[in-house]
């Protein structure tokens, strides 16, 4: 199996990007990141082959390719009940930028195979509002999505680039992939 740490994550494989695992059945995502001593609380999004997964409940199979990246604005959590956080970064009205860039994987309701990227989400509103924000049937990939000042930018458009960029980077490797490092963002 293919693990790729973006950030500074490859402080976790000796500054290394790719890291390589033998893994000789299916398991689950958590244990593998266990496994190769990668802390599951510093990895903010995970990509298997490609598509967005919650790393606690994904499965993952010796072929697979394993994308993790750190959060792009150092991970600081609001914690519940404390109200504002300072520097802590609030959802763009209007923007829409993480409901259209992305892949999803998972069903939507409304999609049950989930969007390719640069798709606009069937739950996104006429003016760019999940009707899915805060009810249960929203996806887990897209309650985990939390907005920062690194991804969203200034601007919708700059929101849009950071994902499209984010999501270029977590495809899966074509057969010519020489392995080059995808560490843009």
């Amino acid at each position: 199996m293919r693990i790729y740490l973006g950030g500074y994550l490859t402080f976790y494989a000796g500054g290394q990007h790719w890291v390589e695992l033998d893994l000789d059945a299916p398991a689950r995502l958590k244990d593998v990141l266990r496994r190769a001593n990668i802390p599951a609380g510093e990895v903010f999004l995970t990509a298997v082959n490609g598509a967005l997964v919650d790393p606690d409940q994904a499965q993952v199979s010796p072929a697979d390719e394993v994308r993790l990246y750190p959060p792009v604005d150092g991970g600081a959590q609001p914690q519940r009940g404390a109200g504002p956080q300072p520097g802590a970064f609030a959802c763009r009205p209007g923007c829409g930028a993480c409901c259209i860039a992305p892949s999803i994987s998972s069903a939507i309701p409304g999609q049950a195979g989930g969007k390719p990227a640069g798709v606009r989400c069937v739950q996104l509103t006429p003016d760019n509002l999940c009707r899915l924000f805060g009810r249960p049937e929203r996806p887990a990939v897209c309650a985990s999505l939390k907005p920062s000042l690194e991804m969203c930018g200034q601007t919708a458009a700059e929101a849009y680039a950071t994902l499209a960029a984010l999501e270029q980077a977590t495809r899966p490797a074509s057969p010519d992939d020489k392995g080059e490092s995808h560490d843009g963002i």
